[in-house]
């Protein structure tokens, strides 16, 4: 198991036993755990992380600025027309 397991979560049973036979006998009985290897893949790093949130951001930033550029636009032909007539 590594730190991140949570060895009940993954063989509860072998850890119940482990726990009642040391408790009973002073003895822990580990013969219900079975061997599961450990997957050292990452599957989403920190850099991966780190560039969606970048990406995020610009894309809010991008949002935010358009909607901006939308307002005050609409705002000027509104005047524009106002003037006219």
């Amino acid at each position: 198991m590594s730190h991140g397991d949570l060895p009940y979560a993954n063989q509860p049973q072998a850890t119940e036993r482990l726990i009642t036979s040391f408790l009973d006998t002073g003895v822990a009985d580990d013969s219900l755990y079975t061997y599961a290897p450990i997957d050292f893949q990452v599957s989403w790093g920190y850099p991966t992380l780190a560039k969606l949130l970048l990406g995020m951001v610009l894309l809010l930033i991008a949002a935010v600025v358009a909607v901006i550029w939308f307002v005050v636009r609409r705002v000027q032909r509104r005047k524009a027309r106002q003037a006219a007539n």
